[in-house]
């Protein structure tokens, strides 16, 4: 037999063989270099818009609200604790408002950009088994966060918050694409923040991107100082201009209502967390912020929020849990905007009033 030849029962040595190990290393070292987008540092560069710093945020409010108010807290505050949980639409109330006229309430804001009842599960889930209950919560609840078409999910609460329990535990209910999708942002740096190189060139580049993590900081600051409550992008500024709400409105409805279709798994979070406010024997109100005529017309053109309402009211009847459209609330009025679906800041004034009246026991 010549000496180039191998039995074929020769059974593989890796130690005498060690080009056989290359790809293992290879993948370890890719694997360990990965996590280096992990970094905020890193992220702050990839990233071209600071969305996540909200996320983020609410996972310290949700740590803090656990050592106040937890099973195990030192000592528990006195005052009654209020949780907002809805959308950007219900992100910018004025917190020393709140101090000043309500200073029995501590109030938490949860809120984030383009929230889903996915995200209200999470975060209900983690205080109730610390044994956290609110005196009252408010959660919003709108067609758009019952999209099955729009994309803003994945983006939004998939990228940025959860955590892996909560995903396994509930994979049935997310499918099999968004649970691929969570593992592999919770596993792979490139894939949660992606090295887009035209975004960190315009980060070393363009002079806007100077004050970035000033911008940052100041934005961290205030939304852990004011427990969640977000300083209006738009200040105090209210669009009169009925033409460019409409536009507005086209937009709107491209980026979170498109091609609308009822989202099962957001309807089976959606009465999961109704049933756990049930069971824990929390005060819940469940509100559907007032948006602009012009989007409100152009959603009933689409159909969307009359099959909405048919399918959620007999939802919340259900668990005895009361949902009110602030359009149609008798004793609230506030009809101005900053763009076509956000309320101006002036409407959080009296938006704050129409949820003190139905505080429990008011």
């Amino acid at each position: 037999m010549s000496e180039n030849e191998r039995p074929q029962n020769e059974k593989i040595n890796f130690f005498t063989h060690p080009f056989l190990f290359y790809p293992v290393l290879l993948f370890i070292f890719i694997f360990t270099l990965d996590k280096i987008f992990f970094l905020d540092k890193v992220r702050d560069y990839v990233k071209v818009e600071l969305t996540y710093i909200y996320y983020d945020v609410k996972q310290d409010l949700l740590k803090e609200m656990i050592s106040k108010f937890g099973k195990n807290a030192e000592k528990k505050s006195d005052k009654k604790l209020v949780l907002l949980m809805g959308s950007s639409r219900m992100l910018y109330f004025k917190n020393e408002e709140i101090l000043d006229f309500y200073p029995d309430w501590e109030v938490y804001n949860l809120s984030s950009a383009v929230t889903t009842p996915a995200y209200y599960l999470y975060f209900l889930e983690r205080l109730f088994e610390a044994g956290v209950k609110p005196d009252f919560l408010v959660l919003e609840a709108d067609p758009f966060q019952f999209n099955a078409n729009s994309t803003t999910f994945k983006k939004s609460n998939l990228a940025n918050s959860f955590d892996l329990r909560f995903v396994l535990s509930n994979a049935w209910d997310l499918g099999k694409e968004n649970v691929n999708y969570y593992l592999g942002n919770y596993f792979f740096g490139v894939s949660k923040n992606k090295p887009y190189l035209a975004n960190v060139y315009s980060h070393l580049t363009n002079k806007k991107f100077e004050q970035a993590d000033l911008i940052k900081k100041l934005t961290i600051d205030s939304l852990h100082k004011d427990k969640g409550n977000a300083l209006s992008p738009a200040g105090g500024f209210m669009e009169k201009d009925y033409g460019r709400l409409e536009a507005s409105s086209v937009r709107t409805i491209g980026w979170i209502y498109p091609k609308y279709s009822p989202s099962e798994m957001q309807f089976s979070f959606y009465e999961k967390i109704l049933d756990k406010v049930k069971e824990e024997g929390v005060p819940t109100l469940v509100v559907r912020p007032e948006v602009s005529l012009p989007l409100e017309n152009l959603l009933k053109e689409m159909n969307i929020p009359a099959p909405w309402w048919e399918r959620i009211r007999p939802i919340n009847q259900k668990f005895g849990i009361p949902i009110i459209d602030m359009a149609e609330a008798s004793d609230y009025e506030c009809n101005t905007f900053a763009d076509s679906g956000h309320m101006a800041v002036d409407c959080y004034r009296p938006f704050l009033r129409f949820l003190r009246m139905r505080y429990p026991g008011e």
